[in-house]
């Protein structure tokens, strides 16, 4: 991309100094030859210099344009991929509880004691069965969730 600049700089910068040279040259002090090529040279050196800040200023906005959608599609790509493992806990949540809902009273009491270190999702969807049969009083992973909630308003 450097390079690209630079020669774009170069070329503008020799045909901007061929036009205003064509331009001047009818002005009769530019024919003494020490005049004429110190002008020459200060119209390429000010050519050169207007169009480095000109494509500097323009390559300077497209590289930001461009790593501003490169964060953009990025974040897309996590947000997806957010999206996408909410869905999955969610039906793992359903899938669950409706699982849950045929179990003994026994049973249900059994997963609760030997299975702490079970999936999260099908641990909320254990306890909110073992509540509305009242084999708990209350759902510790629904407390944590209220306390996050909180956290995160």
């Amino acid at each position: 991309m450097e390079v690209l600049r630079y020669i774009l700089i170069i070329v503008l910068g020799i045909c901007t100094t061929a036009l205003l040279a064509g331009v001047f040259a009818e002005i009769p002090i530019f024919d003494i030859p020490a005049i004429g090529a110190l002008f020459g040279f200060g119209l390429f050196v000010g050519s050169i210099a207007l169009w480095y800040y000109i494509l500097g200023v323009f390559f300077g906005k497209m590289q930001s344009t461009v790593s501003n959608l490169k964060q953009n599609i990025e974040d897309r790509k996590e947000i997806e991929r957010l999206t996408q493992i909410t869905r999955q806990n969610e039906q793992e949540y359903v899938t669950a509880k409706r699982s849950y809902q045929y179990f003994s009273d026994l049973k249900i009491k059994e997963h609760l004691k030997f299975e702490p270190e079970q999936n999260p999702m099908e641990r909320l969807a254990l306890e909110e069965v073992a509540v509305e049969r009242g084999i708990i009083d209350h759902s510790p992973m629904h407390e944590k969730l209220q306390h996050l909630k909180r956290f995160f308003r």
